[in-house]
């Protein structure tokens, strides 16, 4: 006999499917463009390193292709829809067919207050688990709301609900094109590096004591996420892919439900 979470586990495994084709379709596009290696603060710089820094400048100019938007758009949906096949589930069949046009995994970044002292707050949580008649699956549900959190807008949960609207209401999910820089300082002074937009690394004012301390610098391009609650030019792959491990660990936590 099948288990209710099944159908939802099948979802998740899509939407992973879809993660790693899209990790391949970005890495394909992201082929021709250099990485820029810089190390040590008086290091001779080649034409071979101002090419590469050219290159990787015109690609954060660059509109990364549309299809990027349109998957990232269509793994949030899987996610999103993974939510409300739970609550499906924890709903009781007695009841379910009459509320089914309410029965949603409720996602609020405000407070809904009582149910039963404001209707339209009420239309905003209590209808969509009118059904779900177990204590234990309700108080989890209300646990999980982002409004609980001290930063609402940057909780996982809030930000599939609200990237799926946004995918699916009003435009795609917008992505990118950035450069990610890693930078490795090695001796006993600390260093303070003036970050400025597409300035190469070796225009990068280094303030340091002592000329033995070393600086290791790679810039190498992604594409990002142009807002990411309020964060801005997360790489698409690492977002995705913990947004789907917190949908999954979610999920999970919901199994002794169907015991």
């Amino acid at each position: 006999m099948p288990h209710p979470l099944d159908g939802i586990h099948k979802k998740l495994e899509r939407a992973n499917e879809n993660i790693r084709n899209l990790e391949r379709e970005i890495a394909v596009h992201l082929a021709p463009v250099p990485l820029v290696h810089f190390e040590g603060v008086h290091a001779t710089v080649t034409q071979q390193d101002r090419e590469a820094w050219e290159k990787l400048r015109d690609y954060t100019h660059q509109k990364v292709p549309l299809r990027f938007s349109i998957l990232a758009g269509e793994i949030i949906h899987h996610l999103r829809s993974s939510l409300d096949h739970l609550a499906w589930q924890l709903s009781d069949p007695t009841t379910r067919d009459a509320a089914r046009r309410w029965i949603e995994f409720p996602i609020l970044d405000i407070d809904p207050g009582n149910c039963g002292m404001n209707k339209t707050k009420r239309s905003q949580f209590c209808r969509k688990v009118q059904s779900i008649t177990s204590p234990t699956a309700l108080a989890r549900i209300d646990s999980l709301q982002p409004h609980r959190r001290s930063d609402p807008l940057d909780d996982p949960l809030w930000l599939i609900h609200d990237m799926d609207i946004t995918d699916k209401h009003r435009e795609l999910v917008l992505v990118a094109a950035t450069a990610r820089a890693y930078i490795v300082a090695t001796g006993t002074l600390n260093i303070v590096m003036e970050n400025k937009a597409n300035v190469p690394p070796w225009g990068v004012p280094v303030i340091i004591g002592m000329s033995k301390v070393d600086v290791g610098c790679d810039m190498s391009p992604q594409v990002a996420f142009e807002q990411f609650g309020k964060r801005e030019n997360e790489s698409i792959i690492p977002a995705l892919t913990q947004l789907l491990r917190f949908t999954s660990n979610l999920i999970e936590s919901f199994a002794g439900e169907f015991q």
